[in-house]
């Protein structure tokens, strides 16, 4: 595979130089002339506004090496794409009256897919297309058709490169002035599929989506708008290293929305939101979703000192047979005292209610800050206090979270939301809702006291940067009273112009006023450090930080240390240079995953000529204190040179990935010559 990985790549080269060569030769040469514009008044059967397009040539290379104890593999892809691009500009009549933008092309297209198991080739010829007729622009109730098809190259995370096709159609219209001249409605409809797949990838969609907008103003200061969305999604997208379950999804989605200005000066701004999200999930398992929201929030500036807000919130959602209602007030007051001495308080109250959970909350809260130059530098103090009363009934041991959102990148761990998350629960899908991710092979739970942290698996089906969505049970605490105390005081001295030390007390701790709290973790975080913010270092720019934290709590007590710097410096005007490095190392009293960490990081920014621009990135990420060690290294390297009508782009990546007994290589070049006429 090898051997022919280097004969490709020599014959891509030999492609590129001529290529580049006509591309260079086409930049010499004069833009073509414009057609003739048009006024407003012009009447004729038929007008051409502008001609313009493109000539595009591009080489795009993707090799991958997998492997772990019990398999591996290898695979790499080269791709040539030629592109020659015609758009129009033109218009029936009158431009007012009908305008038209048509455009197209073909795209040539060559790839070469080599592994371990086949060797294959692929020559075809697509075409793109785009066509939009804009009727009455100029009259109070325009519209427009269009039709689009295009084959974009995509790449989704490190699993390589693949052409989709894109096919959408759709229909706008608005009328600008109903009734009056401050009303205007606007109504859109598309249709839309993508179908493509790579050695990593399969996209499969199918799209509906109907929409209605209307807004108006009305008094002074008053606003309200109706938005209403309907989407259905037929879908098919998944990895082919796991199984792919069709789903249909329709999604309703309603939304009211007023704001209003009152008092002479506009003092006082309420916002409301009212919506309602319906939707229906079918696949291996049937979904519902109905979710009701109402938000209003008052915001009152009495003075030039001193401000209030109240807030409201209301939700009550229905998902996949579990109710939830949850009701939230809240008002503060702020006040600044003096030119350096500001506090604030405020109260809340709010109700939650599951299928069987209930709890309310009732809190108080004050905060207190002062600043002061001490001569050596300004200091500022702050202190925060709060107290919460909660009374909860509990007939269940947990309640269920639908949907969380998480992206994955790399391989850093990402906290879910809840504590207390029950074991054996958590289910990872993708986006389209086609695939559940399998934990262990796709991705791994790390569970540090009441926290539980979801980590990508580098030789799974997650792709690199990938948004996930995760549902999961988390503990409720059984049934109980009890207050919680909060507080926290913080000091922070800036001098030196681009220093400043900090050091932070937190507290919270909890006294059980009837039953059984099964999940107690009072807390005492001590923390302190040093921020350097372009300390200027024999012409140098430096930042730094260094923090430490000593958390003691009743379930896993942690101590952690950071320190970071970078330097950077700019050479003739041309040339930007930076380099960092890292150290975190965190230890747990009653968990093997800690964390000891490294990183490393390289850029380099130059101007060699003119509007000619290179960049380089490496990084190296290293830890070593979890039971699964993890490396990371990277290099990246950016450059694009425009000349005349020509823009050449170049970006090349390469990467080496491990983490316990897995590796994975990647290396992506992508060369890009456009010559715009």
């Amino acid at each position: 595979m090898r051997a022919g990985a280097q004969k490709v790549d020599r014959q891509c080269a030999g492609k590129v130089l001529l290529f580049g060569v006509l591309c260079l030769g086409l930049s010499v040469l004069p833009a073509p002339a414009r057609a003739q514009s048009y006024e407003i008044d012009t009447v004729k059967p038929f007008g051409l506004l502008d001609v313009d397009g493109h000539v595009r040539v591009g080489h795009y290379f993707d090799e991958r090496d997998q492997s772990s104890v019990s398999s591996g593999s290898a695979e790499s892809q080269t791709s040539w794409e030629q592109e020659i691009y015609l758009r129009t500009r033109s218009f029936i009549y009158h431009p007012g009256f009908l305008n038209m933008v048509i455009g197209g092309g073909p795209v040539f297209v060559q790839q070469d897919f080599e592994s371990v198991d086949e060797d294959r080739g692929i020559r075809d010829t697509l075409f793109n297309f785009e066509s939009r007729l804009n009727f009455l622009d100029i009259k109070n109730y325009p519209f427009s058709l269009y039709f689009e098809q295009s084959h974009p190259s995509v790449t989704r995370g490190l699993a390589g490169r693949f052409i989709v096709q894109n096919r959408r159609h759709g229909f706008n219209a608005a009328i600008r002035e109903l009734f009056s001249k401050s009303t205007g409605v606007n109504v859109s409809l598309l249709s839309s599929t993508a179908k493509g797949s790579g050695f990593g990838y399969s996209v499969d969609d199918e799209t509906e989506q109907a929409s209605f907008a209307m807004q108006t103003s009305y008094g002074k200061g008053g606003r309200i708008s109706f938005n209403y969305d309907r989407t259905d999604l037929d879908s098919a997208s998944g990895s082919p290293g796991l199984p792919i379950h069709e789903s249909t999804q329709q999604n309703d989605l309603s939304e009211l929305r007023l704001e209003n200005r009152f008092g002479r000066d506009d003092q006082i701004d309420l916002f409301q939101s009212l919506s309602r999200q319906q939707r229906e999930l079918t696949n291996a398992v049937t979904s519902t979703l109905d979710n009701r929201r109402y938000l209003a929030r008052l915001n009152w500036r009495y003075n030039e000192i001193t401000r209030s807000q109240f807030r409201y919130r209301y939700a009550d959602l229905r998902q996949s047979g579990n109710n939830s209602r949850l009701h939230s007030a809240s008002a503060s007051l702020s006040r600044r005292l003096s030119e350096n001495a500001f506090a604030d308080a405020g109260l809340s109250r709010s109700r939650q209610g599951d299928d069987g959970f209930k709890s309310e909350r009732t809190g108080i809260r004050g905060n207190a800050s002062y600043r002061r130059n001490i001569g050596i530098g300004l200091l500022t103090l702050g202190a925060t206090l709060g107290a919460t009363r909660t009374d909860q009934e509990s007939s269940a041991s947990d309640i269920p979270v639908f949907d969380e959102t998480i992206v994955l990148i790399g391989t850093n761990p990402v906290d879910l939301a809840q504590e207390f998350v029950v074991p054996g629960s958590v289910v990872a899908r993708n986006v389209t809702n086609t695939q559940i991710y399998v934990e262990d092979s796709d991705y791994r739970l790390i569970r540090n006291g009441s926290v539980t942290s979801i980590q990508r698996l580098i030789g799974g089906n997650i792709a690199d940067g990938e948004t996930v969505l995760v549902d999961y049970r988390y503990e409720t605490s059984g049934t109980s009273e009890f207050d919680t105390l909060t507080s926290s005081v913080a000091a922070t001295l800036a001098f030196l112009e681009n220093l400043d030390a900090f050091v932070r007390y937190n507290t919270s701790d909890t006294n059980v006023r009837s039953g059984e709290l099964t999940n107690l973790n009072d807390r005492d975080r001590v923390e302190f450090g040093l921020n350097a913010r372009n300390q200027p270092l024999d012409g140098w720019a430096l930042t730094g930080q260094y923090r430490f934290v000593d958390q003691d709590e009743d379930i896993s007590p942690y101590i952690s240390h950071y320190l970071g710097v970078s330097l950077a410096k700019s050479f003739w005007g041309r040339l930007r240079l930076s380099v960092s490095a890292a150290i975190t190392r965190s230890d747990y009293e009653f968990s093997d995953e800690d964390v000891d960490g490294r990183s490393y990081t390289l850029g380099l920014g130059a101007s060699p000529f003119r509007r000619a621009y290179v960049n380089y990135l490496a990084t190296y990420i290293d830890d070593q204190g979890g039971t699964i060690p993890r490396t990371q290294l990277r290099h990246q390297l950016n450059f694009q040179w425009v000349y005349r009508m020509m823009r050449v782009t170049l970006r090349g990546e390469f990467s080496e990935d491990e983490q316990g007994t897995s590796t994975r290589d990647f290396k992506r070049v992508t060369l890009e010559i456009v010559r715009n006429f």
